[in-house]
């Protein structure tokens, strides 16, 4: 009668690094697994070798370590076309992995200085005034829309220095793109609202009007 081999719980079959030692392959009974060479390292040598049948907690932190890494690679993709907040990242994950594998991968990208909320809101203001031409209020509405936090916007605005020079001059190239050296009376109202609507205070475009017309 031929003999049959029963597994009856998860049996590691071989054990296997790569690209240099930075992920380790688990092969098992059952399927394989991908692991970051440090989760590799913690979990230890000595539970992680050919041969050995895992405990039920074993089986399941390996689990858990392997889909944390798969939804590491799967942020980085996210983040490799396009630069986003925390929060923005976090929804296109949702639905993809468990909350607490969201939560471990994020905190290693956040580690590594993948995702810095602080410094990407930063550069985006930076680029929405300065080239954009874009004023305070719209600015923040921008970031808003892209996922930060309430908490990371008033940082940002306490630091950021929007100069009443460079307000004056985005407020007068937008002013000359759309209307020229001349505003009638009629327009003026239109421009003011103009204005507003690109961000800027309703102060700041009613004083800039009075100057420039």
């Amino acid at each position: 009668m031929e003999n049959l081999e029963l597994d009856f719980g998860l049996r590691i079959k071989n054990v296997f690094p790569t690209h240099g030692g930075l992920e380790y392959v688990i092969q098992t009974n059952k399927c394989k697994y991908t692991l970051t060479g440090a989760d590799f390292r913690r979990i230890g040598e000595e539970v992680l070798f050919a041969g050995n049948v895992l405990s039920d907690d074993e089986a399941e932190e390996l689990e858990f370590c392997s889909e944390k890494l798969l939804c590491i690679q799967k942020s980085l993709k996210h983040l490799e076309y396009a630069p986003m907040s925390e929060r923005k990242l976090r929804m296109k994950l949702h639905g993809k992995f468990p909350r607490e594998v969201i939560d471990a991968s994020l905190e290693i990208l956040k580690g590594n200085g993948y995702i810095d909320d602080l410094r990407l809101a930063f550069d985006l203001c930076e680029e929405y005034f300065v080239h954009s031409l874009m004023g305070p209020a719209k600015i923040r509405g921008k970031l808003y829309e892209k996922g930060f936090s309430r908490d990371t916007l008033s940082q940002i605005f306490e630091e950021y220095e929007f100069s009443e020079e460079t307000v004056y001059e985005n407020m007068k190239s937008l002013l000359r793109k759309k209307y020229g050296e001349e505003i009638s009376e009629t327009d003026k109202p239109k421009a003011l609202e103009y204005l507003v609507r690109w961000g800027y205070s309703f102060e700041d475009a009613r004083s800039i009007l009075k100057i420039l017309y």
